[in-house]
């Protein structure tokens, strides 16, 4: 199971990183693929899902992470707001989406560049225990 959600928290941090590169690769999808968000019941109901997933692998393995205390509350955080959304009807997430995205694109090198640089900081805290033991 350390295995499995290891390679999770891992595969976030390069989502997150993969997001920077997007936006220097190509801003027009960058654009395309923030406006999808909450498009749809189905969409709104696969993000909480990858989202239960990626918050319940972090949680898990918090533990064996550097900064385990952040980790564990950063787990618990996406959990309760993802459960949150869940129990909301699909609707108003896109509604809200409405609202927040046009600000994300708005500052969209910005967010890109915050999400690497998190998403560097989450592979350096999955990956450098394994290399002090």
């Amino acid at each position: 199971m350390k295995l499995l959600t290891a390679t999770i928290t891992a595969i976030f941090g390069i989502y997150l990183i993969s997001l920077f590169v997007l936006t220097l690769v190509s801003k027009g999808v960058a654009v395309k693929f923030l406006s999808s968000f909450a498009s749809s019941a189905r969409a709104h109901y696969l993000e909480q899902l990858l989202r239960l997933i990626v918050g319940g692998s972090v949680l898990y393995y918090s533990a064996d992470m550097l900064y385990p205390v952040i980790f564990k509350f950063f787990g618990w955080i996406v959990l309760a707001t993802t459960i949150v959304l869940i129990l909301t009807p699909w609707t108003w997430h896109h509604k809200f989406g409405q609202w927040a995205i046009p600000f994300a694109i708005r500052n969209i090198v910005f967010y890109s560049i915050s999400a690497a640089i998190m998403g560097i900081f989450i592979l350096y805290c999955v990956f450098k225990p394994l290399f002090l033991s």
